[in-house]
């Protein structure tokens, strides 16, 4: 049975990373200029449907679905993802898009929340529109090495991380690229069994093992497991139901749909980076922040040699260097036809690209992806593509019971939320002793050097000046240590409610963070059921955007 959760939108700005992702949440007028849509108004998709209606190259459907078809059976799709693949082929149908590079068993709860958005965003739009909508995500395998790709985060009363052993592998290794033998999943699986509370549930051992198995075996022994296929075959699994599409980058005939852009951006480098500057400019003198920081001197793609993205550097008008090695404008075009596979699309390149090949309704972002998307609206319109509707994805934190419950008690949540962890230990303290020691010791002090000062100005000499400095110091230095000690006796006679700070930051701020960037989503599967993920899937709303606090409930969902 399906478990449900009480949602509650939080305002806080701390849980929106950036000023310019909150203001596109919540204040989205003050942003309209950057963008062509309004991700808050349902006339964007319609007007959005309309143009894609109107421009897209059908063309590309026949090509798009035997290659999604192809690489979402290897990954195991079920028969939803089938269909939805062949939705596409229908020239009457949209795309909602996310994408993310790829993380160890799924990866921070935040690529679960990003997935989820896609899901229900598709189903919203094509209640409300009456388009075939296809939701699809996009594994960022052509990425270089990633942390989230090499360890998972748990918390079972601390934080614990499971880690790859990744020695081996270069840090400019393409994701798609790496391989690992069998036995190194196993062995997350048991670290993971001996981390859980409880150890791991046979539902989700059975359900991990059945994903690394498979894929071995249509791997073969000898040729390792692709870390991308792993979490590509997790999303597949966990969302069978709804359906997702995914897409992998690393496909040769995609990549063939690509290489107008690169020949764009060969030729017109120096205009995409000159308004990629302009506008970041622009962005900062409003108040917020440029998230790309154009190269000049590199183009928007990479080239791959001996599994390691290479950076293509401009020497003068038509002569590129790649490695030691130097081409022309059409040699380096026609490596990119000969091997499109070597060929990987940098964070300017790669959404244009995704934009012309598939028919985007919307794409789903994070903070960083919204500020990347400001900076591009007029790369878009140089390379002749709209620019579709950018929507904030969904963002969370779980509060199981017992967080719930310290939350509530008066004053707390608020206490907590709004400081820091020091701040807020400081202001639990306060009203048991700690701000009258404080100002105690403060008039101490003034008085001690106020007496100090009057004794000085009745005895003159370079020699006696030197003694009062050095008794100040001295003073001051007692002083904080007499302020440290009271502080720490405070401390320990309090020491119940600073375990309850401790316990509410160490699961809505682990390691100083927020909860969805940190703790892997199989923590809480393990503990409360794989069904959990449709409890998370029925508690966002595409029409009421923003973080939510979800109030875990052990009850049952009422057919």
């Amino acid at each position: 049975m399906e478990k449900v959760f009480d949602a509650t939108i939080i305002n806080n700005s701390r849980f929106y990373y950036n000023k310019l992702f909150e203001d596109y949440i919540f204040n989205h007028q003050k942003l309209k200029k950057y963008f062509n849509y309004d991700p808050g108004d349902l006339k964007s998709y319609s007007g959005r449907i309309r143009k894609i209606e109107q421009s897209y190259d059908d063309g590309n459907r026949e090509v798009l679905t035997d290659i999604l078809k192809k690489s979402n059976k290897f990954l195991g799709a079920g028969d939803r993802t089938l269909g939805n693949i062949d939705k596409l082929g229908h020239s009457d149908s949209v795309v909602i898009i996310g994408g993310q590079q790829p993380g160890l068993f799924t990866g921070p709860s935040f690529i679960i929340y990003k997935i989820i958005t896609v899901l229900r965003l598709s189903r919203y739009i094509e209640e409300k529109t009456g388009t075939a909508v296809v939701p699809c995500f996009w594994n960022a395998s052509d990425d270089k090495n990633s942390s989230q790709i090499d360890d998972l985060t748990i918390n079972g009363g601390q934080l614990s991380q499971i880690k790859l052993n990744m020695e081996a592998i270069g840090k400019n290794t393409r994701l798609s690229n790496i391989t690992l033998p069998l036995s190194d999943y196993e062995d997350v699986i048991n670290e993971m069994d001996a981390l859980m509370p409880g150890g791991l549930s046979g539902e989700v051992r059975d359900f991990l093992t059945d994903i690394i198995y498979g894929l071995s075996k249509n791997s073969g022994a000898d040729d390792g497991i692709g870390l991308c296929n792993i979490f590509s075959s997790m999303v597949l699994k966990l969302f069978s139901e709804w359906g997702p599409v995914i897409i992998d980058p690393c496909d040769k005939n995609l990549k063939k749909m690509g290489l107008d852009l690169l020949k764009k951006d060969i030729n017109g480098h120096e205009a995409i980076n000159g308004l990629l500057s302009d506008r970041g400019e622009e962005l900062i003198r409003a108040g917020y922040h440029a998230q790309i920081d154009p190269q000049k001197d590199i183009l928007d793609f990479f080239y791959n040699t001996d599994d390691k993205r290479e950076k293509i550097n401009i020497l003068g008008e038509n002569t590129f260097k790649i490695g030691d090695r130097k081409y022309g404008a059409e040699e380096l075009l026609e490596l990119a036809k000969n091997d499109p596979l070597d060929i990987s699309w940098n964070v300017v390149l790669r959404p244009l690209i995704q934009d012309s090949i598939f028919p985007v309704a919307a794409t789903v972002c994070g903070p960083g992806e919204v500020s990347y998307f400001a900076q591009l609206g007029e790369v878009y319109k140089y390379m002749n593509i709209e620019m579709p509707v950018i929507y904030p994805r969904f963002s969370a934190t779980i509060i199981e019971d017992k967080i719930e419950k310290i939350l509530k008690k008066p004053g707390m949540e608020d206490m907590i939320l709004s400081q820091e962890y020091d701040d807020a230990i400081k202001s639990a303290l306060k009203g048991r002793g700690v701000g009258e020691a404080e100002t105690t010791l403060k008039q101490l002090g003034e008085e001690i050097n106020k007496n100090i000062a009057d004794a000085e100005s009745k005895i003159s000499g370079q020699d006696s000046e030197n003694v009062f400095d050095r008794i100040k110091r001295n003073i001051d230095k007692e002083l904080k240590i007499l302020s440290k000690k009271i502080y720490s006796k405070l401390k320990k006679n309090n020491q119940g409610i600073i375990n309850n700070i401790d316990r509410v930051h160490l699961n809505i701020f682990p390691g100083g963070r927020l909860q969805e960037r940190m703790i892997n989503i199989f923590y809480y599967l393990n503990k409360y059921g794989i069904d959990m993920i449709s409890g998370l899937y029925n508690s966002f709303e595409p029409s009421d955007p923003g973080h939510r606090f979800l109030y875990f409930k052990r009850g049952e969902k009422d057919e």
